[in-house]
């Protein structure tokens, strides 16, 4: 008996066989995605399975649709042949992205490739009537279904990214409660799953794009912490280990937007004084304007105009508001610099789109500089992923690179097909 017929025994003494297979199924698709194409010697050994192990696997993922054989475009080997290689099939499933924040409200459709087929802006919505909001976004769901002729079946599921100020959303098993938005208890993922009928999930916009930037790298080192901050109107945050479950929040005694910032007295809307969020983010640069120009305080839908039109201006090369933006960013620096002494993360990713704002991210580092930051240690670097993608990713790497993957459908639906 060779060596890796003896892990293969001893596994099975340990593990369910479906278990196993699970797990190898999703190694599988995890170095597809990753690679975008290998042979079977070449997955055989990211894997660690024997070649007969391998194609008991392949044979399932090829019958469902999600995995496909083509030819290496590189031509290798003495007689000049191209190996024949394994693919995700990009067409074989797909997901929803929905997009729920202050600046963009869309319905998108995802193939398995991870490409937006489509995206759709959903410019009425009124978020201020959960349930009309969910009814419009469940209604455009199945406009795309019956517009792109889908089988529900290869819609894995749908994702609800919520870009809202991590200190104002609450998601609690499948209800949400943002004080900002003013919901209280909706019940999201139920209401859309009884009219969509396919597994819905919700998560955070900095979860989703924690996500999307650290996939992207290479090989994240063990143990190396990640730390991503969204600045938008207000601010929202996400904290991963690599080698530890995923959180959403960083925990509920250093959150982010409502990190106490020295010299400052504006009372937030969680009732306390001085949160970052007021006056390092967006919310900051409004009541900077509203400051100079002697208006009253504004609700949520008329001060996200204001940061729209704030935006526009300092893109635009107006000195002034670019100014204000440089200062709020220095704040944003003070604030993060407390939040970062008890995280201590090895790199941080700024998004959103005040924390892509240029002079922003001047002030940032501008303000890092002066207090002799312990950010200084830290890598440092600028999302600019859009919130469909995100969404999207987060979607694939929920229903289908992972173990809730419903192989067994999928097989039927292919053998039907063929």
């Amino acid at each position: 008996m060779t060596q890796s017929a003896v892990v293969e025994v001893q596994l099975d003494e340990r593990r369910p066989v479906n278990e196993i297979q699970k797990n190898n199924i999703r190694n599988i698709l995890l170095n597809l995605r990753k690679e975008k194409i290998l042979s079977r010697k070449d997955l055989c050994e990211k894997c660690g399975l024997t070649g007969a192990g391998l194609s008991r696997n392949i044979h399932k993922l090829i019958d469902a649709g999600l995995v496909i054989e083509e030819l290496d475009p590189v031509i290798s080997g003495r007689l000049g042949r191209r190996r024949s290689c394994l693919t995700i099939n990009p067409n074989g499933v797909y997901v929803f992205c929905v997009t729920i924040a202050h600046n963009r409200k869309s319905v998108a459709l995802m193939n398995a490739a991870g490409i937006v087929i489509v995206e759709r802006e959903l410019t009425e919505l009124d978020l201020s009537n959960p349930f009309a909001t969910l009814s419009t976004i469940a209604q455009n769901l199945e406009s795309l279904v019956t517009e792109y002729n889908l089988n529900l079946t290869r819609i894995l599921g749908a994702s609800i990214m919520l870009g809202i100020s991590d200190g104002s959303v609450v998601i609690k098993g499948n209800e949400v409660t943002s004080t900002m938005l003013e919901w209280k208890n909706v019940p999201v993922v139920d209401y859309l799953q009884s009219k969509i009928k396919i597994p819905v999930c919700t998560v955070s916009r900095a979860r989703a794009l924690l996500q999307v930037e650290i996939e992207k790298l290479s090989s994240p080192s063990p143990e190396q912490k990640y730390l991503l901050i969204s600045c938008g109107l207000g601010i929202g945050a996400a904290f991963h280990i690599v080698g530890s479950p995923s959180r959403d929040d960083i925990s509920p005694k250093v959150q982010i937007s409502h990190v106490a910032v020295p010299g400052n007295d504006t009372i937030c809307d969680c009732g306390r004084r001085g949160c970052l969020e007021q006056t390092g983010a967006g919310a900051g640069v409004v009541r900077r304007l509203l400051e100079m120009e002697q208006d009253q305080r504004l609700n949520f839908h008329e001060a996200h105009l204001s940061l729209e039109k704030a935006l526009a201006a300092a893109n635009a090369g107006d000195q002034r508001v670019s100014k204000i933006f440089y200062d709020v960013g220095k704040r944003f620096a003070v604030g993060i610099d407390t939040a970062c002494s008890v995280l201590l993360p090895d790199h941080i990713f700024i998004a959103g789109e005040v924390g892509r704002q240029k002079d922003y991210v001047k002030g940032i580092f501008a303000g890092c500089k002066e207090i002799n930051s312990s950010l200084s240690s830290a890598e440092i670097s600028i999302c600019d992923t859009r919130s469909s993608q995100a969404s999207g990713v987060f979607a694939l790497s929920k229903f289908l690179f992972s173990d809730d993957l419903r192989l067994d459908k999928l097989e039927i639906l292919g053998k039907e097909a063929s």
